[in-house]
């Protein structure tokens, strides 16, 4: 009979843990996958350009080769596709996506665009260059992907796949850490210039990653509830034959 009790005892602390659980992923679910505009007086000072002359478009040979220097050299960086890097040869200035770190780092270039060391002078997504945690501000990034930039306007555009969101930075002058001037969604990238949403759509499959991933989430506790209860069916199953026994 004690027995008995403390299998009903683990059966009702595993259930309230499931349902904790289960509740905990559904809010990262929700708040990972909806779209996380900006205030209304920030999105009307917002203007996207269409001259495609002066839009970042096709990768070059001086993407490659740098991506090649960055693998070598700043390991930590792991496999750079050609749309998360980008070289503002006006400015000589080098952004580079660090997706494990939830970040954008920007190196400086020389004149000839040639980078100066392998030491960033600026990161968009985070405070500063302690800080790698995920966040869903207007300053903050979480797996960033694909970029691109105006060079028009100095904007940074940075598909933001963790939370399903192409976050726009002012790149005229750079602070760390600092506020996105837009943040436009997915469903609106056919607005953008198409050389930019060109660069962009590799990353357009954000939301069906968090899906993906709250689902799994799910199948995976109904897996570990059956197999809780399971085990306590057997131990009364159990427990009641040796009684009448």
């Amino acid at each position: 009979m004690k027995l008995f009790k403390i299998c009903i005892f683990v059966l009702s602390v595993f259930t309230g843990f499931l349902a904790f659980g289960f509740a905990g992923a559904t809010v990262n679910f929700l708040n990972d996958s909806s779209l996380k505009p900006l205030s209304s007086d920030l999105q009307k000072n917002f203007q996207i350009n269409n001259d495609a002359d002066l839009i970042s478009g096709e990768p070059n040979l001086q993407e490659s080769q740098i991506i090649q220097e960055l693998e070598q050299y700043v390991p930590d960086l792991g496999d750079l596709d050609e749309n998360e890097i980008y070289i503002d040869e006006i400015n000589h200035r080098l952004f580079v996506t660090d997706t494990a770190n939830n970040r954008i780092l920007v190196f400086d270039l020389t004149l000839d665009n040639v980078l100066v060391d392998y030491i960033p002078e600026y990161v968009f997504g985070q405070p500063d260059f302690n800080s790698y945690s995920p966040g869903a501000t207007e300053s903050k990034l979480s797996a960033p992907g694909a970029i691109a930039y105006d060079q028009v306007q100095n904007n940074l555009f940075v598909f933001d796949v963790g939370n399903n969101r192409i976050m726009v930075f002012g790149a005229s002058s750079i602070e760390n850490g600092q506020d996105a001037v837009n943040i436009i969604s997915p469903d609106e990238i056919s607005l953008i210039n198409p050389l930019i949403a060109s660069r962009l759509k590799n990353n357009s499959t954000g939301s069906g990653s968090n899906k993906n991933n709250f689902i799994s989430s799910i199948v995976l506790w109904c897996i570990i509830s059956l197999l809780i209860i399971v085990f306590v069916v057997v131990i009364i199953f159990y427990v009641v034959k040796r009684k009448k026994q």
